[in-house]
């Protein structure tokens, strides 16, 4: 544990040294399943940007999952989320999606695909639909407690004519996880398109996942 919070305290330096926005996220997510095969999932995630000193974006999101098969599953959710792009001026977008993952393993390596469809709805911004669309790489496991590496590309489509306009890479690592916990932390370049400029972020995050 102590040598996790190294790492992120050593990227916050690294980071904060560099000219370009710096974020700490943290998301803690609780699942209980209903069977086999359905369950339900809740979520909290805060994004924090130090270089203004503010939080940025806080949201609440519940799912209903359905894990059809081994490679695959699929659910609905609806995202609550509140946003802060200048200082004390919150905007809310009310955010129903839908998802489907494809997962499969080569040798002890597991690639998932993900796409999520959204329908992202404000009440005084242009509302529109969006895809998401993430590629997974997990590693094989270190430890008997599941300590592996992953990395991930995330990419956001806006589905207005406007295209692409957030990209993130991800590096991570899942420090813990057993049937009832999972622990794990990550860095990610994160490159936003504002204004037809794209703008670099660092990103530091901190994941708690709970199952009963």
């Amino acid at each position: 544990m102590s040598r996790l919070f190294t790492i992120i305290l050593l990227f916050l330096g690294l980071c904060t040294s560099a000219q370009r926005k710096f974020e700490i996220w943290n998301k803690n997510q609780l699942t209980t399943r209903l069977n086999e095969q359905f369950s339900v999932k809740v979520a909290q995630k805060i994004q924090y940007a130090t270089t203004s000193s503010r939080l940025e974006v806080v949201y609440g999101e519940a799912y209903v999952v359905h894990r059809a098969k081994e490679w695959l599953d699929y659910g609905l959710g609806f995202r609550l989320v509140k946003s802060q792009p200048i200082q004390n001026t919150w905007i809310t977008e009310n955010r129903p999606l839908a998802y489907v993952n494809f997962s499969d393993r080569l040798n002890e390596f597991t690639i998932t695909l993900g796409n999520r469809f959204e329908y992202r709805n404000f009440k005084n911004l242009n509302d529109h639909f969006r895809y998401r669309q993430a590629l997974t790489l997990q590693f094989p496991k270190l430890t008997t407690w599941g300590m592996q590496f992953y990395t991930t590309e995330e990419a956001f489509i806006k589905l207005n004519d406007n295209g692409i306009h957030l990209l993130r890479f991800y590096g991570g690592i899942v420090a813990f996880t057993d049937k009832s916990f999972k622990l794990s932390a990550y860095y990610a370049l994160q490159k936003a398109k504002l204004l037809n400029k794209w703008i670099s972020s660092d990103v530091v995050g901190l994941n708690l996942a709970f199952t009963i």
